[in-house]
């Protein structure tokens, strides 16, 4: 109960990574609420396996920053992505890669929607909305079952929410990752499908 206290209630509502493709930077915000800056290329990416997720058993991809020898490590984070199929975890790192080395004039499209937590917390409805894709290709028959599994389920998370602080970006980065008003690849929740639960349900 304690560990829940520290992680998810009465901390940050989430633990945001920025991939600033103009500076080859990656900008990222530590549970502990500092932020570090640490070029692309000076990242060694590896995968884990998470033994702790009881039957699951997810793979994840953390990101190493290094000191000089390159084999002491300075700094670690983990990319927001776990799975336990390996290879559809390594297209998840893929479209990161193509996007900081390549651009995005081809992945703009592999993009459903932006979460609508850029400016504002996460809201109930997006909380409920959230937990029952999970359930995503479960039949239609077992639906109305899994819906008073996913009310439960966002009680606590929404509990965290509410208790916890929405991380800000300094100034410094803002103006760093500043995006052009006339950028043809700009993505936001304003994008988003009108109708959620029809395109992902």
């Amino acid at each position: 109960m304690l560990k829940l206290l520290k992680t998810e209630w009465f901390a940050w509502t989430h633990y945001p990574l920025r991939f600033d493709r103009k500076n080859q930077l990656v900008h990222v915000h530590r549970t502990d609420g500092s932020v570090f800056s640490v070029p692309w290329n000076k990242i060694f990416f590896t995968t884990g396996l998470n033994h702790n997720k009881g039957t699951t058993n997810d793979y994840y991809i953390s990101g190493h920053v290094l000191a000089k020898d390159n084999i002491t490590v300075k700094d670690t984070f983990c990319l927001p992505a776990s799975c336990n199929n390996l290879e559809e975890l390594k297209s998840h790192w893929e479209f990161i890669r193509r996007y900081m080395e390549e651009g995005p004039e081809k992945l703009i499209q592999q993009v459903g929607f932006c979460l609508p937590i850029a400016n504002k917390k996460e809201s109930y409805s997006f909380t409920f909305f959230y937990l029952m894709t999970l359930y995503k290709g479960a039949p239609y028959i077992i639906i109305p079952f899994l819906v008073p599994l996913a009310f439960i389920f966002s009680i606590p998370r929404y509990i965290g929410i509410l208790t916890s602080r929405r991380p800000i970006w300094p100034e410094s980065i803002q103006k760093l990752c500043y995006i052009d008003k006339d950028d043809p690849y700009v993505l936001d929740e304003y994008k988003n499908p009108k109708n959620l639960w029809r395109d992902f349900l």
